[in-house]
């Protein structure tokens, strides 16, 4: 079994589950038409399913049944276990680590999880945002007691339509995290919650 998406999985963001690529190996004669279904489970005892359909073509006309498909979003962060399997009976199954939601203000997201940023690096990341706010933004980082670490501007990236409609712009700029610890952002004036990097 093989997995192929977006990155690491973020809690309640589509985006990373949003086209999978998913690679059974296997007799073709034995999956060929068979009903697939990939269900997780946290250490909550949650289940979510994530994925179901049926296997079409071979790759390749090899042992390996690739599937194209998108994955529920995680509820929430931690250890789940996704389990794969193939006309009900399991087929194989793994842990995998879900990062915590994604930094989130008033109408700004930052889409690069700040878990998976370089520390002492200065790194170009994303911030998307509901409504158009011109052609730049201004970011603060803040420490876990509110003093400001660094000052950023973020400029107009570009404009797309958002999956539950209404246009979504994306704005660029540098982070910079002089070290791992509790922070917060401060966007155009909008404070996000408390994360960790």
């Amino acid at each position: 079994m093989g997995m192929l998406g977006g990155g690491q999985f973020v809690a309640d963001d589509a985006r990373r589950g949003a086209k999978m690529m998913l690679y059974f190996w296997g007799d073709p004669s034995v999956l060929a038409g068979k009903n697939f279904r990939v269900e997780a489970r946290n250490t909550y005892n949650e289940k979510i399913k994530m994925s179901e359909g049926v296997f079409d073509d071979f790759l390749f006309g090899e042992d390996v049944q690739q599937v194209l498909t998108s994955f529920q979003p995680f509820s929430r962060e931690g250890e789940w276990q996704l389990s794969f399997l193939v006309d009900n009976q399991l087929f194989t199954e793994f842990l995998i680590e879900v990062l915590p939601p994604l930094p989130k203000a008033e109408q700004y997201t930052l889409i690069d999880h700040p878990m998976e940023l370089i520390v002492g690096k200065e790194t170009e990341v994303y911030i998307e945002s509901t409504m158009d706010n011109g052609k730049e933004i201004k970011v603060k980082l803040l420490n876990n007691k509110g003093n400001i670490v660094s000052e950023h501007v973020f400029m107009q990236d570009g404009t797309f339509s958002g999956a539950a409609g209404g246009d979504i712009y994306q704005y660029r700029g540098n982070l910079y995290f002089p070290g791992q610890g509790t922070w917060n952002l401060l966007i155009d004036g909008k404070k996000t919650k408390p994360f960790k990097n």
